[in-house]
């Protein structure tokens, strides 16, 4: 019958079936598969691999193509062996790989592969972002650890990357076209949600790594930026989200960097806002939908200014230049340049009252990089808008006039030439004094 059964191919799953118990049959014949020690302990995971195929062919046959009808019977496989060794065999250390390794298997083969398909799915991925926020949070209420899992760690993590994951891959299917009566933010702002909750949670029980509630924090902050970003790209409503998610990212940058409070400050936070600022910004910069394009660099100069800030005030030895040069440069420059190329009224006053008051804060603080860059800044932007002006007022006068006075400040400087030579050096002196 098995052989018969083989060659037709038409009753595969049979054949797998009735070869499944045959070795954990000799398996049990020399030894305890599940709590013994015996070598031979190991043929038995050959009945995991034969039921498991013989759940398939047998799907296979059905015409059934939903990932979840192949992945949770593996997954359930998978758990179910770790849950018999984890029962039947004492843990060798309070932290055991191999159990820990197949109830990992088991959370990812379960998890993976449905948020991956999860972008085609509104279903799908509204059990995946409640499944798995319910499973993280109830998962803070079990121990750290039992017989060698870290059972805790385990729960958050499947859980988190059930939401997290099928956030993401839902929001950048809407954001890239796919049909949904959904904003592509909402279900990565659900997301963000629960992953502040679960994280909050984790660093309160002082649960161990101590850095995981940082990383779900900047990694739900990554998984609500991009479907935002992508969206921006590709020009749905580019201003509007701009000028929410741009400036969110700068002032959740400087928290990050100024604040203590675990698990929202940190390093992992403030390199994720970072990167989603200056990655995001050139991407929205490069596709030209932001309009005006002030709402990206003004956020990415005002988070590297707010960092920047709280970097001297911890640190009294650290110069001006390296905490707030680029800051100001991406702040002052790219405004600065549209003087020339697109110049717009709201924009020049605002260039011209930001640099001013950066001169002053720089004068009165004695800080050399707002000093000299915004003070150059206005300089030139003062000569670019005044410049129809003055060449007016030179058209409207004999040049042998002006030739004149060229040459009367030029005796005038001649005279007091030692006087002026000293002043400019005591000014130098002055500005390389400043922080």
């Amino acid at each position: 019958m098995l052989l018969s059964a083989a060659t037709t191919g038409d009753e595969l799953w049979l054949l797998l079936g009735l070869l499944t118990p045959v070795p954990v049959l000799v398996a049990a014949l020399h030894a305890d598969p599940i709590g013994g020690d015996a070598e031979i302990r190991h043929l038995s995971w050959l009945s995991l691999l034969f039921g498991v195929g013989s759940i398939w062919a047998w799907l296979a046959d059905g015409a059934v193509d939903d990932v979840e009808a192949y992945t949770v019977p593996l997954a359930i496989a998978l758990a179910v062996t770790g849950g018999l060794i984890t029962w039947r065999r004492m843990a060798p250390s309070p932290r055991s790989a191999g159990r820990t390794t197949l109830f990992a298997s088991a959370a990812a083969v379960l998890v993976l592969p449905s948020v991956a398909t999860s972008a085609e799915s509104e279903l799908r991925t509204l059990i995946l972002v409640a499944g798995g926020s319910v499973v993280a949070i109830a998962a803070m209420f079990l121990p750290q650890a039992a017989r060698g899992v870290p059972i805790r760690l385990l729960g958050v993590c499947t859980g988190g990357a059930a939401f997290i994951g099928a956030a993401l891959v839902r929001g950048s299917a809407v954001a890239l076209g796919e049909p949904s009566d959904l904003a592509a933010e909402f279900w990565p702002v659900l997301a963000l949600v629960a992953g502040v909750i679960v994280a909050t949670m984790w660093f309160r029980t002082a649960s161990q790594p101590g850095r995981l509630a940082e990383s779900m924090i900047a990694v739900s902050v990554a998984a609500v930026s991009i479907p935002t970003l992508l969206s921006v790209a590709g020009g749905d409503a580019a201003t509007l989200r701009a000028a929410v998610l741009f400036p969110a990212l700068a002032l959740a940058h400087i928290v990050a960097v100024y604040g203590r409070w675990r698990p929202f400050a940190g390093a992992g936070v403030a390199w994720t806002t970072l990167g989603a600022l200056v990655l995001g910004g050139c991407a929205a910069l490069a596709s030209r939908q932001v309009e005006p394009f002030d709402l990206v660099t003004a956020s990415i100069g005002s988070a590297l200014l707010g960092a920047g800030v709280v970097r001297m005030r911890r640190d009294p030895r650290l110069g001006s230049w390296p905490a707030l040069g680029l800051g100001l440069a991406v702040l002052l420059l790219p405004a600065l340049v549209a003087d020339f190329v697109e110049p717009e009224l709201w924009r020049l006053i605002a260039l011209g009252a930001v640099s001013a008051i950066i001169v002053v804060i720089g004068a009165v603080r004695r800080l050399q990089a707002p000093l000299l860059l915004g003070g150059a800044v206005l300089l030139v932007h003062a000569v670019a808008q005044l410049w129809p002006w003055l060449t007016s007022v030179y058209e409207a006068v004999w040049w042998w006039l002006w030739l004149g006075v060229a040459g009367v400040a030029l005796i005038a400087l001649a005279a007091t030439y030692e006087r002026q030579l000293r002043l400019a050096r005591n000014v130098v002196r002055s500005i390389a004094e400043l922080r």
